[in-house]
């Protein structure tokens, strides 16, 4: 179950994992997770608010550039 809330930028996912003992019983787990998301020039912009300078900005930890496909935002700020 998944349910997308455009007006508060959230996601929420309803997640199962199992769960091995060290004797081998298995059990299942199952949450919701609620997860906020914000987009790049959002994000540029509350850093510029709070006096920061956008550095850099990489798609995943290697620093390869951001793009449609990247994983990850990073951003590298500095007062």
């Amino acid at each position: 179950m998944t349910r997308y809330d455009r007006l508060h930028q959230c996601n929420e996912c309803e997640v199962t994992y199992e769960i091995v003992d060290a004797d081998g019983a298995a059990r299942l787990v199952t949450e919701t997770v609620v997860v906020r998301y914000i987009f790049r020039f959002e994000l540029e912009h509350l850093l510029v608010r709070a006096g920061f300078r956008v550095v850099a900005l990489y798609g995943d930890y290697d620093s390869s550039p951001f793009d449609g496909g990247s994983l990850a935002m990073i951003f590298v700020a500095e007062p």
